[in-house]
């Protein structure tokens, strides 16, 4: 509880908070996320090299391929429309 009233007690407006938010909440969330979704991505080119021979393996690989990528790009939309508020307020 004092930790939390520490942290807190240097913001005194709503560009400290957002950027508090930010650097403490954001940042690691987004890295997790991109992170996750960069496993998947190569993942499915492992599986779809791999499983050259195998058809319904490959399939699964390019599956894997196709959210990693869906994945990757929604973060990024994210964090950029994320970005673009937190300028606009900031």
């Amino acid at each position: 509880n004092s930790m939390i009233r520490t942290a807190f007690a240097a913001i005194t407006s709503i560009e400290d908070l957002s950027t508090q938010i930010n650097e403490n909440i954001l940042s690691p969330v987004f890295s997790i996320l991109l992170s996750v979704a960069a496993i998947v991505f190569v993942w499915g080119v492992i599986q779809f090299i791999r499983n050259a021979a195998n058809e319904a393996e490959r399939e699964k690989g390019k599956k894997n391929i196709i959210w990693g990528l869906i994945g990757l790009a929604v973060i990024f939309g994210v964090w950029g429309l994320v970005d673009l508020i937190l300028q606009t307020v900031c």
